[in-house]
């Protein structure tokens, strides 16, 4: 009689691993829509050069940026005009800068 609840246990533990198996996908799938995620911000957030182009349809949105050739390699903040990123405002130090959303972004 000591050996039933023993095998019992085994055979619940097997169920268990088996009834968690279709977690598997579904993380994997969440892993990948989460690095997609990431990686398309990091891209859309990525330092433009003073004078580059931006779309018209991203007039007003702002960025913090740290160029040798903009500000003495101090951080700097850009803003798109609707043609091209141009120079917002100086920061006084090489890292003083953070965005807060695609409009804010401010001097440290």
């Amino acid at each position: 009689m000591e050996g039933t609840p023993h095998s019992l246990s085994i055979e619940s533990s097997a169920n268990t691993q088996t009834s968690l198996d279709f977690l598997h996908p579904l993380i994997m799938k969440l892993f990948t829509a989460a690095v997609l995620a990431f990686l398309f911000f990091a891209e859309a957030a990525r330092a433009q050069d003073v004078g580059e182009p931006c779309p018209a349809d991203q007039a007003g949105d702002v960025g913090c940026a740290n160029t040798p050739s903009v500000n003495n390699g101090n951080a700097y903040i850009f803003i798109c005009n609707g043609e091209e990123f141009v120079l917002f405002a100086d920061c006084a130090s090489q890292f003083g800068c953070r965005t807060e959303g695609p409009k804010n972004a401010v001097c440290f």
